[in-house]
């Protein structure tokens, strides 16, 4: 992620991410999430994905599921992003 995208983040000031440069190329960064933050994700991802599935997907015919996920391979594809 770019600094700056990071520093549009909630929470983020630009100055705080600026110390974060890759020292080699200051037009880079290195970022990695601290293991208090991996276990703050890991926790909240089940509430996560039962909410996701209730507001979505419970929403949806299994036909109208399956249009989704070929129109998100589409915008995947058209991205430049791999469809896994």
């Amino acid at each position: 992620m770019r600094v700056a995208d990071l520093a549009a983040l909630p929470h983020w000031e630009r100055s705080r991410v600026s110390r974060l440069g890759c020292p080699e190329d200051g037009r880079g960064a290195f970022v990695r999430i601290a293991e208090t933050g991996q276990a703050a994700i890991e926790r909240a991802a089940p509430g996560h994905a039962r909410t996701v599935r209730r507001l979505v997907f419970d929403a949806l015919t299994a036909d109208e599921v399956v249009r989704l996920d070929e129109i998100f391979h589409r915008l995947r594809s058209r991205a430049g992003l791999s469809a896994d």
